[in-house]
């Protein structure tokens, strides 16, 4: 299909007018929403304290910090240049995290379009990928109407994936690893980007310690010298089971025990839980392994997002962004719609959920169960379609790198 004339010289212009129609749908539905409750409750009164100079750990709220360092230092900062060296009140930080998160979600889509058209993606779908990050229902959902500052976080992960790209190692690998410290679902992806960039001979000791140095003096090491965070984070989010959720672990939570009294202690969940996700990474990791060249930085940072989430024991719809941007920054308009179908029918059929019948959501019976595992269902798939996509995609590619050159038929000149 040829590429009309007038879109390759107004290219530009059409992306700023994206951009700027995203930015202004996302203003309109921040002055009409408050955020929801984990921007009330959570976020706001534990970066005031802060900034009042406070450790959060001790709040006596665990639910509330179950987060690395990283996670409200970011917040922090966010909400002292949104305050402007003006008054800290709870409703001056919650408007800066607010106007913040529609910064980040645009960034989000120039940064889309970068890495896009460095890897020589055609002209609609380094176009189309930034529409779908600031128009689609589901993205400003996550972040404009309810608050989750996740885009924060993926800001640095597709700046990440554009360096990498771009072959700046270190800085793509610095910015990966704190990706990873500021929410701990891209972990999978730095050992993964270890063993790509060591199988494609890039690897060195600075890039090493690029990629594991901020994450672990930003995540580990606080565990020693921080008090109380290693309850909040660590007991939290290992011993607590979830009220609700939408990861397949919903069938131990909720499904089975209400149909056939059969109760799974929190010990077999977390085994369970290790056991997938060390089958899942080890497999990837071979897949890596075996084929270095077919894989980009976007699917190695995927699948190492994806193989973490799929099994994971408390998985929400935010969560699954972080494998599916990194899907998106491929550029395959056709995979694409794919994973997004799916995942923009659970979010709305969520979205449905909590603002018309959230009693069905946490309801042990018949209606709210079905919900919760067809939701499940449709988030599930939209993140292993991420995966299968990949995985099958890198196998052809492989097949042609690999073809014998003595099998490519060679026109001879016809002589005269």
């Amino acid at each position: 299909m040829q590429t009309p004339e007038w879109l390759l010289q107004n290219e530009l212009r059409v992306l700023l007018l994206i951009l700027s129609l995203g930015c202004l749908v996302q203003i309109f539905v921040t002055l009409f929403t408050n955020g929801g409750g984990d921007l009330q409750y959570a976020y706001v009164p534990t970066v005031m304290s802060i900034l009042h100079g406070q450790n959060p750990y001790l709040s006596g709220q665990p639910w509330n910090t179950g987060y690395p360092p990283f996670f409200f230092l970011l917040l922090g900062g966010v909400a002292l240049l949104g305050s402007l060296g003006g008054s800290m009140t709870l409703a001056t930080v919650s408007w800066s995290l607010r106007i913040g998160l529609v910064i980040g979600h645009v960034a989000l889509g120039g940064l889309a379009y970068l890495t896009l058209r460095r890897i020589k993606i055609d002209i609609f779908a380094r176009l189309a990928v930034p529409a779908l990050i600031v128009l689609l229902p589901s993205f400003y959902q996550m972040g404009e109407v309810w608050f989750h500052a996740d885009v924060f976080g993926l800001v640095l992960l597709v700046g990440a994936v554009y360096l990498l790209c771009t072959e700046r190692w270190i800085t793509g690998s610095l910015l990966l690893s704190l990706s990873a410290a500021f929410k701990i679902h891209p972990i999978l992806a730095l050992p993964l980007v270890a063993i790509w960039l060591f199988r494609k001979g890039r690897l060195s000791l600075t890039i090493l310690g690029a990629l594991f140095l901020p994450f672990l003096s930003l995540t580990v090491v606080p565990l020693q010298n921080l008090p109380g965070y290693y309850g909040s984070f660590v007991q939290q989010n290992i011993s607590v089971r979830p009220s609700w959720s939408f990861s397949p672990f919903i069938l131990a939570y909720k499904v089975l025990p209400s149909l056939s009294n059969i109760e799974f202690s929190t010990m077999l969940v977390n085994q369970i839980w290790i056991l997938l996700t060390i089958a899942l990474f080890s497999f990837v990791l071979g897949f890596a392994w075996r084929n270095p060249n077919s894989l980009q930085a976007a699917d190695i940072v995927c699948l190492g997002v994806a193989v973490w989430l799929i099994p994971l024991r408390q998985l929400f719809h935010y969560y699954a962004f972080w494998a599916i941007i990194p899907f998106m920054l491929r550029g395959n308009l056709k995979q694409m719609t794919l994973a997004l179908l799916p995942f923009e029918a659970a979010c709305d059929l969520a979205a449905y959920a909590w603002t018309v019948r959230p009693d069905w959501v946490l309801s042990q019976q018949s209606a709210g169960l079905l919900l919760s595992m067809l939701d499940m269902i449709l988030l599930v798939a939209s993140i292993a379609a991420c995966v299968f996509l990949v995985l099958r995609t890198s196998i052809l590619e492989q097949r042609i790198i690999e073809t014998p050159i003595d099998r490519l038929e060679v026109l001879a000149p016809v002589p005269s």
